[in-house]
């Protein structure tokens, strides 16, 4: 095959690639009211199977507007109440595929200075809610849940025997999913699915981008969890489907000639969400050891797993301030990686500017097939250098001295740094607030005619 030709399928809908994520199943009759109290995002306790509505645009690289609003444009940033907001039922059964990624919402739980301690998304099939997180993230999740369910009849488990699967929707929507599934159970028994929101603005939330091309605009990734008994039966006759509905060899979008659909890795849709610009649990949430004590403003994580007029929820008020007041410390940068030297920076790598300070930290890193090296990192909000060095240390050859002594080589690349979360620290929500302020500082009359200074 040729090299990353995987990846290229699989960013033509012509691939699924198998990730380990984890999968939760919670139970009870107030489970959305429960989750609701929980997390930042607004689950509506009232309607099970109610979502946001519509998909990314498709196509390659993005030439609309900032993002896809999903059913409703980002809320301002007044200070929220208590009252939840109430989307649109979907247009399908919650207990459909389709129902069920309209039913999507991205959440996260913060602590009480508004920092990310989980992450998920959730969706509803109107029995049960299923949550979506990181690989090594169920049990903890699972465990912080179970801590909190006080008075409410809930249960909630890990299902480790399922297979998460991700591609683009319409690789699934054109292969019949749910109508042939090669002699397994009934659709509802033995799936479950989840729309990426990313980067549509989803109600309620806001962004730090300023931009005209949003990366993420083609990404349209839905995930599929399925029982792993089922998976090889359902995976070959979805690549069964695929080959009849298409002329072999098919012609990608770069060029590419493709002479079979193919089941890959998450190596290869790992390259593909940091070209979106998309931020994961795995990011801030790691294995083992802490969680990086990271805000959700700093990810531009505002667009799809926050609602800013929800309220309720352990660390909103921290999020209300920094959006309405104050500015996050950090922001989210796309790094392009000098891929010369055929290095791999690990997560948590440093990043130098040219006087040798470190001014951020390497988030994830992978090579795309039409990009080359490329990484996600936090940097200083302030921060305006455009060049900046990825700098970590890794193991060399033994040491003479000694058994067990081996010397650190530092490695050092340079990164081409592009804006994702704009550096003034001012959200598309907050900035009215912030306009309002600076005229009223400048003591300029509304008669005037005059309402802002920007």
């Amino acid at each position: 095959m040729i090299p990353f030709q995987a990846q290229a399928a699989l960013d033509n809908s012509l691939a699924l690639a198998t990730l380990s994520w984890e999968v939760l199943r919670v139970q009870g009759q107030d489970r959305l009211r429960w989750l609701n109290l929980l997390c930042s995002q607004a689950l509506d306790p009232n309607a099970p199977g109610h979502g946001v509505t519509g998909s990314n645009t498709p196509g390659r690289r993005p030439t609309g507007a900032q993002g896809v609003a999903l059913g409703g444009q980002g809320a301002t940033a007044d200070e929220p109440s208590c009252a939840t907001n109430t989307p649109s039922a979907p247009s399908h059964s919650p207990a459909s595929l389709l129902g069920m990624f309209e039913a999507t919402r991205e959440a996260l739980i913060l602590d009480a200075q508004g920092r990310i301690t989980h992450w998920f998304l959730h969706t509803d099939d109107g029995e049960n809610s299923w949550l979506l997180t990181s690989a090594g993230q169920g049990e903890r999740l699972t465990e912080f849940l179970s801590s909190m369910r006080f008075m409410f009849e809930i249960t909630v488990e890990v299902m480790p025997d399922w297979q998460v699967i991700a591609c683009k929707r319409d690789c699934i929507e054109e292969a019949r999913w749910g109508q042939d599934w090669g002699g397994a159970k009934a659709a509802a028994d033995v799936i479950v699915g989840w729309q990426d929101p990313w980067p549509g603005i989803t109600p309620g939330g806001t962004t730090y981008y300023e931009g005209h091309e949003h990366a993420g605009t083609s990404f349209n990734f839905v995930y599929v969890a399925l029982k792993k008994s089922t998976a090889p039966r359902v995976l070959e006759t979805w690549k069964q489907s695929v080959r009849e509905s298409n002329k072999w060899p098919v012609s990608g979008e770069g060029g590419e000639l493709f002479t079979e659909p193919l089941i890959v890795g998450s190596s290869e849709y790992e390259a593909l969400r940091i070209a979106a610009w998309r931020p994961l649990g795995q990011d801030v949430l790691p294995t083992s050891g802490e969680p990086l004590k990271v805000l959700p403003h700093e990810l531009d994580w505002l667009r799809t797993a926050v609602h800013l007029k929800k309220g309720c929820y352990c660390g909103q008020e921290s999020v209300a301030r920094i959006v309405n007041l104050g500015l996050p410390p950090r922001r989210i940068v796309f790094l392009q990686l000098d891929g010369s030297a055929n290095l791999f920076p690990p997560a948590g790598a440093s990043l130098e500017d040219g006087e040798g300070k470190q001014v951020g930290q390497l988030l994830a890193s992978a090579h795309h097939h039409e990009w080359g090296q490329i990484g996600l990192a936090l940097v200083r909000r302030q921060c305006a250098q455009e060049q900046l060095s990825v700098v970590w240390q890794e193991p060399g050859e033994p040491q003479d001295s000694g058994p067990g002594t081996q010397q650190l080589l530092e490695r050092r690349l340079n990164a081409q740094v592009e804006t994702i979360s704009s550096p003034s620290g001012i959200s598309e929500a907050g900035g009215a607030r912030f306009k309002r302020q600076a005229v009223a500082q400048a003591g300029i009359p509304k008669a005037e005619g005059r309402t802002s200074l920007f």
